[in-house]
């Protein structure tokens, strides 16, 4: 009986945590502290504890992680548990294909590959058509490294895309690295700006010029059933920079303050809007604020999708729907477009001849852009000058009549469509025949740090109309080859409506941001949105950051600089004579 009873297993009663503190669950096991898992309900398929390999939301979002926290929403797919004996034939849960709905910046590395190449050397020509060539024949976006001051070349600061690692930042990544050297001098919150309003006069006149085409009618004629195929041009497309434009430098020794592009401008009114982080060069020489892209900058890119509820994400597979991919895709889409929509032998002068021709490469062709210098005065002896560009004319005039007729301008621009099936979208070849201004809604409303830029510029630059082209791929899987489908026609002011943009705040935004660089001493500054929060931070910068040169090339830009800021910026004995 002893050794029947020995032989039976004893029951142990398990040991009661007492939770000392009230009623309820004690704390989890000490050997299960730190360790991170994924929340699930019953309903869920059986996973691992947890996956380090995901993208996952930064836990400093607290929008996002409230996302990654939802319970019972399978929000990965990497934890859904698969059959290992036959998996092809048979599975014991359903292994389909998810794709969840993420908030701004899900599943957005940021992206080290180097953008495609841009010129052959230092102010070289625009290497985007040399990408979209090659990759007609290979079906991807040819990544070759361009000379200094690349892609929109001239000088040192050319808003190029040549040397240097540039990266078109995604999700919660910065635009650029922050340095430790770096000074954080202020931080403006965009909810301290929504509500700033500021009222700003017609602005004067400085001057016209370069070359632009007149309007072809005929594009708005067109339907999904009569689309035009996207043809490429070899034109010479230029962005020099405020600080390297030299009719900037010529009216900066003549009067006014603040000096930048339409481009830079309409950033800074629009960055409430923005998701993605970008940032701004700022230099200060005596009262003299130039504003700038630097280069390697995102400004000079169209992003794709930016506001979406679910926008493009990078798996690192070298997808074409990539978001740097489609930007670079975006952009060449718009510049083919604006040169296309031109009437064959309408390009006529609209002034003085284009200032940039010396940096275009032999043999090749000039964009037709118009360029509108332009001065606001914004505040007392403050004074905005600004290059604004206009992309053709709606009627034939000739350039005595442009300086009075404010309604011959136009901007055209480009909405690309890369995936019908896109999450949130609408197939634009079967609805935007009958559905357009639902089509054009979605499309603005997934997109609106773009356009609010491109209604601010529009604005800017004087344009009474802005012709928006709907322009799709010909196949989902092919990113070289367009269709134009449509156009539509809207006023500056009923796109701002649309988008509920007001160009009052724009103007408040700008000012608000040009005093806090004012009140700084002279040196270079950036302006960089953080992408974590919404906010837009100021930072001293040394002297030569962003400058890559050898010794020769960086002798001769400091004398170039030198020389400039003599001209513009009195000397501290010549201000004690005075």
């Amino acid at each position: 009986m002893a050794a029947a009873a020995e032989s039976k297993p004893a029951f142990r009663m398990p040991k009661l945590h007492n939770n000392p503190t009230g009623w309820g669950p004690s704390a989890g096991p000490e050997q299960f502290d730190d360790t991170l898992y994924q929340p699930f309900s019953k309903a869920d398929r059986l996973g691992r504890v947890a996956d380090w390999t995901n993208t996952l939301y930064p836990q400093d979002n607290k929008r996002a992680y409230r996302q990654y926290q939802q319970y019972g929403a399978q929000g990965s797919t990497a934890f859904t548990y698969y059959h290992g004996e036959d998996e092809s034939s048979f599975s014991l849960v359903d292994n389909s294909r998810q794709q969840p709905r993420s908030k701004y910046g899900s599943k957005r590395p940021a992206t080290n590959i180097r953008r495609p190449g841009f010129g052959p050397g230092r102010g070289g020509a625009l290497g985007l058509q040399n990408s979209m060539r090659a990759g007609t024949q290979n079906n991807q976006w040819n990544n070759q490294r361009g000379g200094r001051g690349g892609y929109y070349g001239q000088g040192r600061r050319a808003g190029g895309y040549g040397r240097g690692d540039g990266r078109l930042n995604r999700g919660n990544a910065w635009s650029v690295e922050v340095q430790p050297e770096w000074k954080l001098l202020e931080e403006i919150d965009f909810g301290k700006l929504n509500n700033l309003q500021m009222t700003v006069q017609d602005p004067e006149e400085l001057g016209l010029y370069g070359n632009v085409g007149v309007f072809d009618r005929a594009f708005d004629t067109l339907t999904t059933k009569s689309d035009k195929a996207l043809v490429s041009t070899s034109r010479f497309f230029n962005r020099v920079t405020a600080i390297d434009d030299p009719v900037l430098r010529e009216h900066a020794k003549n009067g006014g303050q603040v000096f930048a592009t339409d481009n830079v401008i309409a950033a800074i009114m629009s960055c409430t809007r923005s998701v993605y982080s970008f940032d701004i060069v700022v230099e200060k020489i005596g009262d003299k604020l130039f504003l700038y892209q630097r280069d390697n900058s995102d400004l000079d890119f169209l992003t794709v999708d930016e506001t979406s509820p679910d926008p493009p994400h990078d798996d690192g597979d070298g997808s074409i729907n990539a978001p740097r991919k489609l930007a670079v895709e975006a952009t060449l889409v718009n510049q083919y477009f604006t040169q296309q929509v031109l009437k064959k032998n309408s390009i006529v002068s609209i002034g003085k001849s284009n200032p940039f021709l010396d940096t275009v490469p032999e043999k090749a062709e000039a964009a037709a852009v118009g360029y509108r210098y332009r001065r606001w005065n914004i505040g007392t002896d403050l004074n905005l000058v600004c290059r604004c560009e206009v992309d053709g004319l709606l009627v034939s005039k000739k350039p005595e009549e442009l300086t009075e007729d404010t309604d011959a301008f136009v901007m055209v621009k480009a909405l690309t469509e890369y995936d019908s099936k896109a999450s949130g979208s609408l197939d634009w070849r079967q609805k935007l025949d009958i559905q357009r201004g639902a089509l054009l809604a979605t499309a603005l409303k997934n997109n609106l740090f773009k356009v609010c830029r491109w209604a601010a510029a529009a604005s800017l630059s004087g344009a009474s109309q802005i012709r928006v082209g709907f322009v799709s791929r010909a196949s989902p899987r092919d990113n070289t080859r367009h269709t134009v489908l449509g156009t539509s026609s809207l006023r500056p002011k009923e796109l701002a409506q649309q988008i509920n943009f007001q160009l009052s705040n724009g103007w408040a935004v700008l000012r608000t941001v040009i005093d806090a660089c004012r009140k700084q001493t002279d040196g270079k500054y950036l302006l960089l949105k953080d992408p974590s929060k919404r906010s837009i931070v100021l930072y001293s910068i040394p002297q030569g950051t962003f400058e890559e040169a050898s010794d020769d090339e960086e002798e001769e830009d400091d004398d170039t600089v030198n020389e400039f800021a003599s001209d513009i910026a009195p000397s501290q004995a010549d201000e004690a004579e005075q």
